[in-house]
């Protein structure tokens, strides 16, 4: 089975990675503003030679929207990808949650549909962590292969700090985001309910009004049968809320 990963050097795309180590890696160039920082740190982290890096749609980045999402993107993504690499199966690293329509089991389907018709044999799009939380994401990769070994959890964590999330294009030394996208708030969501600590440019825990109303809308678009992850990826950003604001007020006593 040859399998091609849509890579941006992010924590999804890192996990399928060490899923599937053989898998081809391929970078897609759309122009999008946070693209330099990405590939920076691809640099900065000596990955860029294991990387395809495609520059095949420039025009397509600045197209995208303040939430951060840019149209048919990973469509966009999968067909270059798939016409690129000679692959059975593109691999997408969304996981539960996700209320983008690119981003959907349905979307996947349709995607695969059309690739193998326009190239006569099978072609699929496959979404292998779209069951799990980006909390269940980031602890499946501190567990894998560990051990339990303090050593090796330590490393593990370091490398997904390493990992790029922000749709900010430039942020200020050691910050791991703006701290105001869904994708910072996500993330850090994810990564303070597995005991791994960062800093932000803004308080990840206090979500702009603006965002939830674009998150709303994205969420009316979203199927029925995934709503079940957007209301766990709620749990887990309510807890991780609930922690912070009792350690806040830890300190302040």
């Amino acid at each position: 089975m040859n399998r091609t990963i849509l890579f941006s050097g992010g924590m999804d795309s890192v996990a399928l990675w060490l899923e599937y180590p053989d898998a081809h890696l391929v970078y897609v160039r759309i122009g999008a503003p946070y693209e330099e920082r990405e590939l920076n740190s691809l640099h900065q982290r000596g990955m860029i030679n294991r990387v395809t890096v495609l520059p095949t749609g420039k025009w397509l980045g600045p197209c995208g929207d303040s939430m951060g999402r840019v149209p048919m993107r990973n469509l966009f993504f999968a067909v270059a990808a798939a016409a690129a690499t000679p692959c059975d199966e593109v691999l997408l690293g969304a996981t539960a949650g996700e209320t983008s329509p690119d981003k959907s089991r349905h979307f996947a389907a349709m995607a695969s549909a059309a690739m193998s018709a326009a190239e006569g044999r099978s072609i699929r799009l496959v979404m292998p962590f779209r069951g799990i939380t980006k909390r269940q994401l980031v602890a499946r990769v501190l567990n894998r292969n560990t051990g339990w070994s303090e050593a090796s959890a330590d490393k593990s964590a370091a490398m997904l700090r390493d990992c790029p999330s922000c749709y900010e294009p430039d942020l200020p030394p050691g910050m791991a985001g703006c701290g105001k996208c869904m994708s910072c708030v996500r993330r850090w969501a994810a990564m303070s309910q597995n005991g791994i600590s960062e800093n932000y440019v803004a308080p990840p825990w206090e979500v702009d009004t603006t965002m939830k109303r674009g998150l709303l809308k994205y969420l009316r678009r979203t199927p029925v049968r995934d709503w079940w992850g957007v209301a766990k990826v709620n749990y887990d950003l309510l807890q991780a809320v609930k922690r912070q604001r009792n350690a806040q007020a830890n300190l302040d006593w």
